[in-house]
């Protein structure tokens, strides 16, 4: 049975690029379709309230009119901005998110450190009250079964 193994590093880059790949795949996606919106918000502007003249109009207006032109565009555009943003965030945080971790972690280590060497000397003295409270019990039980 072949052994595998999911956390090394060569895992880890190959991981890293599928996630970098889809990340850039939905930043495209999102910018096509921000900017095919913006092209049928500009049309349907143009088209907006006049008759729709199917010798001079682009094969859009000819079918949506001004008020469907700005409709659709105004849902691609708002759907591009998005999905552009999704790929944004796949792209450069979780990508990054090993460094970010690693640098959030060096920050808060020595705020740390400092908080665990002033609580220790209290948690030791709670720790000795805690057994010496352990070994009454227990002396306490040993008496009361000799008693009986």
């Amino acid at each position: 049975m072949e052994d595998k193994k999911y956390l090394n590093e060569e895992n880890y880059q190959k991981g890293k690029e599928k996630v970098k790949t889809i990340g850039n795949g939905i930043i495209i996606v999102g910018l096509a379709l921000l900017v095919v919106g913006i092209i049928l918000l500009v049309l349907g502007f143009i088209n907006f309230g006049g008759a729709v003249n199917a010798d001079l109009d682009p094969a859009p207006a000819k079918i949506f009119g001004g008020f469907g032109l700005v409709g659709a565009g105004f849902w691609l555009t708002v759907d591009g901005f998005v999905v552009t943003l999704v790929g944004l965030v796949v792209r450069f945080l979780i990508y990054h998110k090993r460094e970010i971790t690693a640098f959030t972690t060096q920050q808060v280590m020595p705020v740390a450190k400092e908080g665990i060497e002033e609580i220790s000397p209290s948690i030791g003295k709670a720790a000795k009250e805690i057994s010496k409270g352990i070994k009454e019990g227990i002396n306490e039980a040993n008496s009361n079964k000799k008693d009986n």
